[in-house]
């Protein structure tokens, strides 16, 4: 990691950690399941990728934000997500697996009175500037310029210079999003990318896997798939 980068890891970590501590204080089995996962998935993120634990920490923010706003009386009243449902996420289809994810780590936390919460939501604040003081910098994205390296050596390229094609499988939608754009904007086109994810309606995914595995790779280009693979 770069010191930036480290950081970030770090102060993201600690924040994790205390949200775990505060979660084993709370009388409710579901509040507490639900604040482990939601930390859980967040320090997935952090080391999926800067880009996802940026997302993740916005969204989280903003929705405390929006229930602290919205309705103060019960905002730091549990989610809707039960137990039962976080068991059987595996189970789901990848967009209602996501979405519910999604609510969870959004939403759950261990707060237990307004000042509490009030005091989570400035702490996110400041690990959301952190972040962005990480992809601000161009130097601290120390695996994407691993991949960078990967990309223009030998290994991707075959007897007769031209790029191989290859994919790339990530856990994280920020982190495929994130992915798309860099390695569009390094090969200067469009079509030098497609991505794979559960999401996907049939056909799209049809198409996708298509381009893939038929279009032609170009002299001084590439053809990537990248993949989101299940939580």
């Amino acid at each position: 990691m770069s010191p930036l980068e480290r950081e970030l890891y770090n102060a993201v970590t600690n924040y994790v950690r205390n949200e775990f501590n505060r979660a084993d204080r709370l009388d409710s089995d579901r509040r507490r399941g639900n604040v482990g996962f939601a930390m859980t998935v967040l320090q997935r993120r952090l080391a999926s990728s800067t880009a996802a634990i940026a997302a993740s920490l916005t969204r989280r923010r903003e929705r405390l934000e929006n229930r602290l706003k919205a309705e103060p009386a019960t905002a730091t009243q549990p989610t809707e997500v039960d137990l039962d449902d976080l068991d059987e996420i595996d189970d789901l289809p990848e967009a209602e697996a996501e979405a519910t994810t999604e609510q969870v780590v959004d939403e759950a936390t261990a707060a237990r009175t307004l000042e509490e919460l009030r005091a989570e939501i400035e702490l996110l604040k400041f690990l959301e500037a952190l972040a962005e003081r990480v992809r601000r910098d161009p130097d601290s994205d120390r695996k994407w310029q691993q991949l960078a390296q990967i990309m223009g050596g030998e290994i991707l390229t075959d007897g007769n210079f031209n790029r191989r094609k290859f994919v790339i499988f990530t856990e994280h939608r920020d982190t495929l999003e994130y992915l798309v754009r860099r390695l569009r904007s390094l090969r200067g086109r469009h079509d030098a990318v497609v991505t794979i994810h559960g999401g996907m309606h049939r056909e799209a995914r049809k198409e996708a896997e298509e381009g893939f595995n038929f279009h032609p790779p170009r002299r001084r280009s590439c053809l990537a798939a990248i993949c989101k693979s299940r939580l």
